[in-house]
């Protein structure tokens, strides 16, 4: 496979090393992806470690390394830092750029299986295939002292990696992971049973799905401090997509969600002013 030309968008000097932002076009990904690279002082000729970081929702491949103060403790120890962005950007795929976890920003570190997302949004292939191989070869890191680590979706990318991947790997660390992220809603988005049908040579397809939904909601007496009653519901709720593409540029892209929301919480076996909620609260 011929390697990617990098393209330098900016390098600047950082605690005696380089932090440098970068571009290159993805066979994975088929578009063009960015990702940063801090290289400690004196790393060549001697390759280096690399951790590579995987940043959480919304976030790009400049959020790390502008934000966590990473770069003195990375120069100090000697060791190299990449970070890649957390999506393709900018492909004009139907609802890319809707919701802030979903789509855009939201790449998960998964191989998307549905359509529109699975040509572009490649995510674990390009962070355990590509980039690495693309970053050993032009960068003075070494190929076998690699550890991977993440924040929150990045988080949960790390540790689903370093699962699969044990022998790549020589650590990894995820800090404040999504664990379950078929519990929370935009997980639901990402990570709903779906199945799909297409006709037409894949000109019309329909996706429908499962989303498992839990609604809590947890009430307080703002007297006494008592929990008062709450709202704690689950349901599967259905989701139905169809996507029509009549040219190869052109879309048109249409779903139904069903979602879960709060229902009238069951009223108290009995009722109370605020003083005599005080007194019960000062007896107990």
């Amino acid at each position: 496979m011929q390697m990617a030309i990098v393209t330098t968008r900016s390098e600047q000097a950082c605690f005696g090393g380089t932090i440098g932002f970068y571009s290159h076009a993805s066979t994975e990904i088929g578009a063009e992806m960015k990702f940063s690279i801090f290289v400690p002082p004196n790393a060549s000729p001697r390759p280096r470690p690399a951790l590579y970081f995987l940043a959480g929702l919304t976030c790009t491949e400049e959020t790390f390394m502008i934000k966590a103060n990473a770069l003195r403790h990375a120069a100090e120890l000697g060791l190299v830092l990449v970070a890649p962005d957390t999506s393709p950007r900018g492909l004009g795929l139907p609802g890319e750029e809707d919701s802030w976890d979903f789509g855009t920003g939201a790449g998960f570190y998964l191989d998307a299986e549905a359509e529109p997302w699975r040509r572009n949004y490649r995510m674990y292939s390009y962070v355990t295939r590509e980039l690495p191989a693309l970053v050993e070869a032009n960068f003075p890191v070494d190929a076998v002292r690699r550890g991977v680590f993440g924040h929150s979706m990045g988080g949960h990318g790390a540790l689903v990696i370093a699962l699969r991947n044990p022998q790549a790997y020589r650590s990894a660390s995820a800090f404040a992971p999504i664990c379950n992220p078929v519990d929370v809603p935009w997980g639901e988005k990402a990570f709903g049973i779906i199945d799909a049908v297409s006709i037409m040579d894949e000109k019309i397809r329909l996706i429908g799905g499962l989303h498992y939904r839990t609604v809590q909601v947890s009430n307080w007496s703002g007297i006494t401090g008592l929990p008062t009653p709450g709202y704690d519901q689950s349901a599967v709720t259905p989701s139905v997509s169809l996507i029509v593409r009549p040219w190869k540029e052109v879309w048109f892209y249409g779903n139904f969600l069903q979602a879960l929301e709060q229902g009238p919480s069951q009223q108290a076996a009995w009722s109370s002013t605020p003083i005599e909620e005080l007194l019960r609260a000062r007896r107990k």
